[in-house]
């Protein structure tokens, strides 16, 4: 099971890897495959946001697993990376 938040930074001798922002998933982490292809099939793709100050405005679903066929790119799906839920974000102005 995925969390929804960004994991913390791991800790590297000399070199601070951190933000000093909280990042959330846009699309909650269900978005089961963003890659297809020969061998392979998951998440590579992933929008961060930072929730008070953008927002998930739309999101378009993504092709099934029965859409895709067998691998990407393909007439239908021409690259080999999907959209991640197709989501369209929006900042906040406060």
């Amino acid at each position: 099971m995925h969390s929804q938040e960004a994991p913390p930074a791991a800790e590297t001798v000399g070199l601070d890897l951190s933000i000093p922002v909280q990042l959330t998933s846009a699309d909650r982490l269900r978005t089961a495959f963003t890659n297809y292809v020969r061998g392979y099939n998951g998440a590579l793709d992933y929008v961060w946001l930072e929730r008070d100050r953008m927002r998930v405005t739309r999101e378009i679903p993504l092709p099934s697993e029965v859409e895709v066929a067998d691998f990407l790119p393909s007439r239908r799906f021409p690259s080999d990376h999907l959209a991640v839920r197709g989501c369209s974000c929006s900042f906040i102005y406060v």
